[in-house]
């Protein structure tokens, strides 16, 4: 039987229980903590109170994981398990592919599923011009599915907007060529060049759009659940809409206006001013979008900036990147089915808070020590308060979890590192159920601090209430 000490973060979410009936059984104190957590986390979970959500990732997997990796107690996969577990409570979604699980679904990836598979290994390539791979279509697959949907069909539809203003804007010329008597100063074979850019241009913004068009309505109608595998597999439909838009719509229309300067009357000069100006605007815009695609979005920039802006491309930063992103998607294509016992839950909570406060305590994080003001009462994990008065009859106060010794340890509690912690302990991803065992579990914690908190601030708010203010 597992000794109390494993209990020890239980006792601070038993405030409620009928102590003196608990203190007076004859049961074993671990067996009746047992029963009673789970009559209060069914009861909780038919009320749907899942109300903590993770706070200030960032901030807090730094802080959390320095301070954990540092215990001897806690092995050292949990820095690499909480980066991914703080990277997928940032994001948040919805949708099956996709576990709902209160207000924080989460992505899951059919382990099965033979295109995302590939997928995955065509990231792990990093041959993205080779291969024809579309970045940004394949991170949609580190997002829960409704969202996923969401912005593929946004994709779609803003890539076919694009080239539906091009095509708008050169039909008429392409409908309409020049004619050689019109420009009778003006070479035969620029003419005919400009009429048959303009009309590569448009046939291929055309089918492009409707290529997109198609590809939308029919995903409109496709159940959410079926998008991480249609995404996985995407890519040849967007590379060719891409290059009938990027390639020749966009870096063909540049060229088309200045060729059409070099034919429409302007003198020599005029149209060397022209094409040096249109020239400068088009490299500049090259030059700005692929820099900020490579600082901001190194994945993309795999690609594109590779592809377009050479000179900017960083492999360290775009391979590292990549690397992350295939590292999430293998973690994502984890079956959700590990577990564990209440005592190791309690164990890990344990663990987990007396890390922080020992970070906390050597000035590691939140400022100096954290020893609580005089005059409080600083517990050890299995220590139990002493009987109260209270309406003139003895009761036992429960005990309160002993490792949140400080407000700054408690402020620092990251519900996404706990929970990169447990899935280190139990192997792999959770059960949903045992995931959401664990949320409650730690928002009980977490609640019973601020409870106690709150209520030694109001004494010392009625303490203080005839005192002068401060000037």
């Amino acid at each position: 039987m597992s000794s109390w000490s494993d209990l020890v973060p239980f006792s601070a979410v038993m405030r409620a229980t009928p102590w003196s009936h608990l203190w007076h059984s004859r049961a074993p104190w671990p067996r009746c903590c047992h029963v009673w957590h789970r009559q209060e986390l069914q009861r909780d979970m038919r009320r749907g109170s899942d109300k903590v959500e993770p706070v200030d990732a960032d901030l807090c997997f730094e802080r959390s994981t320095s301070a954990v990796t540092a215990s001897s107690e806690t092995p050292l996969v949990f820095a690499t398990a909480a980066k991914e577990r703080c990277k997928l409570f940032r994001r948040g979604g919805a949708a099956n592919s996709c576990v709902v699980d209160g207000d924080n679904p989460e992505v899951v990836l059919d382990p099965t599923d033979a295109g995302i598979e590939e997928a995955i290994k065509r990231l792990e390539r990093k041959s993205f011009i080779q291969d024809g791979l579309i970045p940004e279509v394949q991170k949609l697959l580190a997002v829960p599915a409704v969202q996923a949907k969401e912005a593929y069909l946004a994709a779609l539809s803003q890539y076919s907007l694009v080239m539906m203003l091009v095509l708008a804007s050169l039909l008429g010329a392409a409908l309409n060529p020049l004619r050689v008597e019109d420009y009778p100063d003006s070479s035969m074979s620029a003419i005919a060049a400009f009429n048959m850019m303009a009309m590569v241009i448009c046939c291929a913004c055309l089918c492009g759009t409707m290529t997109f068009v198609l590809e939308a309505i029919i995903v409109e109608g496709t159940p959410a659940y079926r998008i991480h595998s249609i995404i996985a597999q995407a890519d040849g439909i967007f590379h060719y809409g891409i290059m009938c838009g990027v390639a020749l719509a966009l870096n063909g229309t540049v060229p088309l206006i200045i060729l059409r300067a070099w034919i429409g009357g302007f003198d020599r000069t005029h149209s060397s001013i022209l094409t040096a100006i249109c020239g400068c605007i088009y490299l500049m815009m090259f030059f700005l979008y692929f820099r900020h695609l490579q600082r901001h979005w190194p994945v993309e920039a795999q690609r594109w900036t590779k592809l377009f802006m050479p000179p900017l491309y960083k492999r360290e930063k775009c391979s590292a990147a990549i690397d992350d992103l295939v590292a999430e998607l293998r973690y994502l294509r984890q079956p959700r089915d590990k577990t564990l016992t209440p005592a190791q839950l309690g164990m890990c909570l344990n663990r987990y808070f007396r890390s922080l406060h020992a970070a906390q305590s050597a000035g590691g994080i939140g400022g100096g020590g954290g020893a609580w003001r005089e005059g409080h009462l600083v517990l050890s994990p299995g220590e139990v308060r002493a009987p109260e008065e209270r309406g003139g009859e003895k009761k036992l106060e429960p005990p309160f979890c002993g490792v949140i010794h400080s407000m700054e340890v408690l402020v620092l509690a990251d519900q996404a590192a706990f929970l990169a912690l447990v899935e280190a302990e139990a192997g792999g991803r959770l059960a949903p159920t045992m995931q959401r065992l664990a949320k409650q579990t730690f928002q009980k914690v977490v609640e019973a601090a601020l409870g106690m908190f709150a209520d030694e601030a109001a004494d010392e708010a009625v303490k203080h209430q005839g005192a002068p203010e401060f000037s």
